[in-house]
Order: structure tokens, then C-alpha cells, then sequence
């Protein structure tokens, strides 16, 4: 996982880390969800902040938001 700045990602390889697509984590840095700094046109979200929010939504009932499986990975896990 390169790291950009000291402890941020670019957009997508936090979409990549994540496994939610890029639109969503712009959704979540523009509503201040996730924290993030943006130079020029690129987006960099503080990592601590990421994964504070994907230990959040991990231990929700509500699936709508964890990320996307593709219908290969989940044909392979039943």
C-alpha cells in the first residue's frame, strides 16, 4: 500500500485497500466521513481515518455499507 504524505493514500488505492469503489469514498471525503486533503485534482484520504471507518461500518447489521463482492469472489465462497 503506497503511502503518499505521511499517513495518506491517494483516492485510489484507498478504493483499492477498501474494496469500495472510488464514487463512494468521494461521497464519504466530501460529506466528512472519512477525512482527506485535496492537491490540485488529486485526493488524499488520512489512512487512521479509512480504517476508523471500515471498523465502524464492519461491525454494523446493515449491509449496505460494506463493500461490494463481485459475483466471481462470491460463487467461489459457497
Amino acid at each position: 500500500m503506497p503511502t503518499l504524505l505521511d499517513n495518506h493514500l491517494s483516492l485510489q488505492d484507498a478504493a483499492d485497500h477498501s474494496g469500495y469503489n472510488l464514487q463512494y469514498l468521494r461521497r464519504l471525503v466530501r460529506a466528512g466521513v472519512i477525512r482527506a486533503v485535496k492537491i490540485g485534482q488529486m485526493w488524499l484520504v488520512d489512512i487512521r481515518s479509512l480504517d476508523a471507518y471500515l471498523r465502524s461500518v464492519r461491525h454494523t447489521d446493515d449491509r449496505r455499507y460494506g463493500p461490494r463482492v463481485t459475483l466471481r469472489y462470491q460463487s467461489q465462497q459457497k
